[in-house]
């Protein structure tokens, strides 16, 4: 239990699920890729190899990160959005953005947030919200 009503549940700490037999992910309803990811980012940030946290050097880690199968673009970029703090942060080729925008490809969805340098995570955040409010916006604006 947490101290706030809302909040029922802590995640994993990273050890937990680095320790975890890769068959108890996948029992918790995660395809054998997914669950072989996560197991292996776990170890890795366990074993100190990854360093996902704010104030780490983004671009290596990031890389890092991306080098683990299952880990590409989307994920990496919203990790920094999220777990590094990066402002302009951006994750490429996600499909709701892209419906934010107006229904545009993803390679328009990125052009268009070359515009909103350095703080495209801002960007992704209010589209993502315009979204659930069942609002559009013009690409590129």
């Amino acid at each position: 239990m947490t101290p706030f009503a809302e909040l029922k549940f802590f995640s994993p700490r990273a050890a937990l699920i680095a320790a975890a037999e890769l068959q108890t992910l996948i029992n918790l309803g995660l395809t054998q890729r997914r669950a072989t990811s996560i197991h292996a980012v776990a170890k890795a940030y366990v074993a100190g190899e990854l360093v996902l946290e704010p104030g780490c050097d983004h671009v290596v880690e990031l890389e890092r990160f991306r080098a683990i199968p299952g880990i590409g673009h989307w994920t990496s970029n919203y990790v920094a959005m999220r777990a590094l703090r990066d402002a302009d942060a951006f994750p490429t080729g996600d499909l709701a953005l892209c419906k934010a925008l107006g229904g545009i490809k993803p390679k328009a969805a990125d052009a268009a947030a070359e515009a909103w340098r350095p703080y495209r995570a801002y960007a992704a955040l209010y589209l993502w919200r315009l979204l659930r409010m069942g609002t559009n916006t013009e690409a590129g604006g």
